[in-house]
Formats: structure tokens, sequence, C-alpha cells
């Protein structure tokens, strides 16, 4: 509930004092929330996880505190024994349960009339989370029509903006902090309900740009690298068709709790990256973490020849001369970060780099041959 509270207070705080008039209509809906999630018992939401309160009704008599009856009164009937308190405990606990989810739906069967709709996508996101463990259907229905508004809201931004106006930075964050709560549940329900696929139906296996989505779920994989690495690298291998990551320095602090895992997770960003469309500067960048002397001979052995793989790649496809010369210059500053350790890999893009500068000269005396005709 705080990240929805934080939320409210930045989005007001710099939002004009229109907004601010329903403030109070807005907080009376958040509060209610915040009191389902404070004041109810513990086992309400999540009664898989929660055990049951026990107590006896003899114990309570006995504590000290309990005020003795004076010898001096005359003595009266007690009341009857409760032969069954655990039973007792658990219709209160029912009932308390009821009136929660009662209160919860009343305002996620609110929360779409919610303006600024900013508000409405919050408070269904966090009435979900609630609802998660209990309802899993019901709380992902809520969290498709909530990524279904924040999705237009997104797309109506798209079309307003020019090309040198920059995004809504709350909506930005909006988007971030949806993600991360979707992924701190099920990640594969990230992809369900944020992956837009192409023309042909197929959801891309490489996104080029870096995005919320991505940003968001490397940020929970990150976070539970140290608790369970296995699930962490299955998290962070989501992040491949929504959106570019920081994966060197995921899998560098990946290594420290499971290097077999890391080195899984390695081989599987170098071959996803020498198969799509991303500039091959991308891989190359890579290069501080995979030729760190501490990876195994094999790793940076299998880096290296899917760089050398992308150089070539991209030698056959270049009809520019400027794209023959962005080539040629990456491939003499890759070999120069080569360490002299590896003077077989430094031989190979010396190699790559003089067959670049080759097809620059060449297209160059072509280019002066044509000229020459024609003149």
């Amino acid at each position: 509930m705080n990240n929805l509270s934080k939320a409210l207070l930045d989005f007001i705080g710099e939002q004009s004092s229109d907004l601010k008039k329903i403030i109070p209509h807005l907080i009376c809906f958040t509060v209610i929330v915040v009191l389902i999630a404070q004041t109810a018992p513990a086992n309400i939401f999540y009664p898989q996880s929660s055990p049951q309160r026990s107590f006896t009704f003899a114990a309570d008599l006995q504590s000290p505190t309990a005020p003795q009856t004076p010898t001096t009164k005359p003595a009266t009937t007690q009341p009857a024994k409760d032969l069954n308190p655990q039973k007792r405990s658990g219709e209160a606990e029912k009932e308390k349960r009821k009136k929660a989810l009662q209160m919860l739906d009343e305002v996620l069967a609110y929360a779409p009339s919610i303006r600024p709709v900013e508000y409405a996508i919050l408070t269904e996101v966090e009435g979900a989370m609630m609802l998660w463990k209990s309802d899993k259907y019901r709380a992902t229905t809520i969290l498709k029509e909530a990524v279904k508004t924040l999705r237009g809201l997104i797309n109506d931004e798209k079309k307003s903006l020019t090309d040198n106006q920059p995004r809504n930075p709350y909506l930005q964050q909006l988007r971030f902090l949806v993600v991360r709560k979707i992924a701190q549940v099920n990640p594969d329900l990230v992809n369900e309900l944020f992956l837009e696929k192409t023309a042909d139906g197929r959801a891309p296996e490489m996104s080029m740009e870096w995005t919320q989505e991505g940003l968001s779920l490397l940020s929970v994989a990150t976070e539970l690298i140290e608790k369970d690495p296995k699930l962490a690298a299955r998290i962070a291998e989501q992040i491949f068709p929504l959106g570019l990551a920081a994966y060197d320095i995921f899998i560098r602090n990946l290594a420290k709790y499971d290097a077999q895992e890391a080195e899984r997770l390695a081989i599987l960003v170098i071959n996803r990256f020498r198969d799509s469309a991303v500039p091959t500067v991308n891989l190359m960048n890579m290069y501080s973490f995979f030729l760190y002397e501490n990876n195994s001979a094999k790793l940076r052995d299998y880096y290296l020849l899917a760089l050398a793989t992308r150089f070539r790649r991209d030698l056959i496809a270049q009809t520019a001369n400027a794209d023959l010369q962005y080539g040629w210059e990456l491939a003499q500053k890759m070999n120069r970060y080569i360490p002299r350790s590896l003077p077989q890999w430094q031989v190979e893009f010396q190699n790559i780099a003089d067959e670049f500068n080759s097809a620059l000269q060449a297209r160059a005396c072509s280019t002066r041959a044509a000229q020459k005709h024609h003149g």
C-alpha cells in the first residue's frame, strides 16, 4: 500500500490546483484500502499462509492481570465456559474476512470512475494484489483492465507528442510501478499483458528499445538474486521481448550466488544479441563483463565468436560508406579491448577491421571509376 500512497502524493504534488479538488474524495477510497490491509486479520486476504490464532478461555481467566472476585461478595453464577473457543474464533475471522472483502469490492467497483484515470489504475492494481492469493482469476481480470487503460493513456500520449516533446514522467513512473507489482506475483503475466505482437501475430524474440517493462522486471529479478538465483534468472529471461536491459551487470551479481546459472544465462544473452537485429555495438559494449578474467575460457571464447559473427554479418549487409566506416572503427576499438592473453582473437578482430577497410577502399575506387567514366 505504500507504493499506492506515495504515487498518489507524488502525482498530486506536481499537478494543477484543479486536481486537488477531488483529493478528499479520492483519499477516502485510498484510506479504505489501507485500513483493510492494516486492520483486518492477517489471514483475511492470505488465508493459506497465515496460522490460525489459538487461545483458551481458561488461560485468560488465570491471567495475573485478571480481576479477582472479592471474598466478601456472595458467589454468583458463572457463565458456561465456551467448549470450543477455536471454532468461535474461526467464525469471527470468517465474518471479518467477509466484511473486508465487501469493502474491497466496493472500492474496486467504484475505481473505474475515479478521475484522473491514473488514480483508478493504481487503485485497481493494488486491489488485485490484495486478491491475488485468494482469487487469482478475478485478480488477473482486474489487472487486464488496468493495463488496457494504461496502454490507452500511453498510446494517446504518443499520438499527441511532437518529435521534440518529452514524455510525461509521471506516466512512465506509473507504468514502471504497475509492471513491478505484477512481476512480483507472476513474472509470466507481464509478457501476457504488456507484450505487443508483430503484424503476423507473433511476439518479438528481442526488443530493440529500453522500456519501463524491461527495467521493472530487471528490478524485481535483481531483488531475488540472493534469495532464489534460479528464479531471478528465469525472470530476467522474460525481459528479452519487452526491452533492453543491463544484462551484464545483472549476470555479474548473479554469479556471486550461482556461477553455473549465471553462465547459462550469459550464453542465452549472447545468443539473443547475436541472432537479433539489435545493433552490434550493444553486444560489443558488454565486453568488460564477458572478457573478465574470472569468467571461464569457454564463455569468453563464445562471446568473441558471437561478436565476430555479428561483425561479418554486418560487413555483408552494409551498403553505405558511413556504415562501413563505422564497422571498421568498431572492429578496431574491439581489438584494443581484447586482453593480450587472447592473441588469437586479437588477430581475428584485426582481420575483421582490415576486411571493413578493404571494402571501404574498394567502394571508393568504384565510385572514382564511375565518376571518371561519366566525366
